[in-house]
């Protein structure tokens, strides 16, 4: 029987890709990417696909991931309390992200990936019935 060893096939990606990693700078601010998209991102374009945009916030949500700070509690003698933060949240609210700002972020933290957002939707099929059908420009033939 054969091992298939994900730790083996993971340090493999790092050492092919020299194990640099992408950093988002806005402002005075550092915000390093995964070196590897994480696979749960797949889900929330799943479902932004599907009509829920808030799939995409989710999705970049985990790319960014979290960071556990411990906190003093207010009771005297209590172990500090870890909270934590959604980076991504602190990204929008800290640098007061616009609309243009987020699709910006989006098309490039997923492109370093080397994933492209697909395209939009085709417009819609033409209206039938209503009008008047235009008429023959040439005889029929059998």
């Amino acid at each position: 029987m054969t091992d298939l060893d994900l730790n083996a096939a993971r340090a493999a990606r790092a050492e092919a890709r020299g194990e640099s990693s992408n950093v988002l700078v806005v402002g005075d601010d550092r915000y390093a990417l995964p070196a590897e998209m994480p696979a749960a991102v797949l889900d929330g374009f799943m479902r932004a696909n599907a009509g829920d945009f808030s799939g995409v916030i989710d999705a970049l949500r985990l790319v960014f991931g979290t960071r556990t700070e411990l906190v003093d509690s207010v009771v005297e003698g209590e172990p500090p309390i870890p909270v934590v933060t959604a980076i991504y949240d602190e990204l929008v609210v800290t640098h007061h992200l616009t609309m243009d700002d987020l699709v910006w972020v989006l098309e490039h933290v997923m492109s370093s990936y080397g994933v492209t957002l697909g395209e939009s939707s085709g417009s819609p099929t033409s209206s039938t019935g209503g009008g008047t059908p235009s008429s023959p420009t040439s005889a029929a033939t059998t």
